[in-house]
């Protein structure tokens, strides 16, 4: 495999990236210690941040490791719809998901999920593991968790979630 990168942008404005989501007139980008949803034009600069959690950030933009919600997916459902988890990898803070309805403006819905974590916790396939979403895609109408230990995939239907 030969791989050419033929460019390369620091995003200076954005502490971390942990998402990017593709839109008709740019981008989407989450950071799993930033308390932002930040959109990018195509020319990949900031052309407003939306705060997503109240939880306060340092001077450098980043929420302490301890209180983060550790958030590392960004999906889109649809036309008018995205979806980010926090990891689960420390509960309650990262026991997270957040629902964003685009129509005319951005509507943001944040669910505490616990208990849908800890029923994933508790199927055999974990295990001596530990939960650790990293990623998250959408298709057929169905939602996959990408799970970093064990490197497993649980796939439910998203309707149902």
């Amino acid at each position: 495999m030969h791989i050419t990168i033929l460019d390369k942008i620091k995003l200076d404005h954005i502490p971390s990236g942990s998402g990017i989501l593709k839109t008709d007139s740019g981008y989407y980008v989450i950071g799993d210690d930033s308390p932002f949803l930040f959109s990018l034009d195509e020319e990949f600069q900031v052309t407003s941040k939306t705060p997503l959690v109240q939880t306060p950030a340092s001077s450098d933009g980043r929420i302490p490791k301890a209180e983060k919600p550790d958030l590392e997916s960004l999906e889109r459902i649809g036309q008018n719809e995205m979806v980010m988890f926090g990891s689960g990898s420390k509960s309650p803070q990262r026991d997270v998901f957040i629902r964003i309805l685009l129509n005319d403006s951005i509507h943001i819905e944040k669910y505490e999920i616990s208990t849908f974590y800890n029923t994933l916790k508790s199927l055999p396939v974990f295990s001596n593991s530990e939960l650790n979403i990293e990623a998250t895609a959408f298709h057929n109408d169905q939602l996959f968790l990408f799970n970093r230990k064990k490197n497993l995939v649980i796939q439910l239907a998203y309707t149902d979630f």
